[in-house]
């Protein structure tokens, strides 16, 4: 139970206070420590990191436009993971 209430705080404290964009950014560097790409859609996406699909689109396409991305149909490519890990940290 303790457990369970320590990552609800976390989350909360997480969505409270960092922006989607850095959530984002460190999801996807998270995701892709392995494999540069990961397969899963931005419902998903949205689902994990605390936010609505939208939202979580429109902050892809901005990552995909600065570079920091590739966006293919059910696939995310990472192609500047130094630009994603700036991103993490600008805050």
């Amino acid at each position: 139970m303790g457990n369970r209430l320590a990552q609800v705080t976390r989350r909360f404290e997480q969505m409270a206070l960092t922006s989607v964009e850095h959530r984002l950014a460190g999801y996807i560097l998270e995701s892709t420590k392995t494999d540069p790409a990961i397969k899963t859609t931005h419902e998903q996406i949205a689902t994990d990191i605390g936010s609505v699909r939208e939202v979580v689109s429109r902050r892809l396409k901005a990552l995909a436009v600065a570079g920091f991305v590739k966006l293919e149909r059910g696939k995310i490519t990472v192609v500047d993971r130094a630009g994603l890990k700036a991103v993490t940290n600008s805050q």
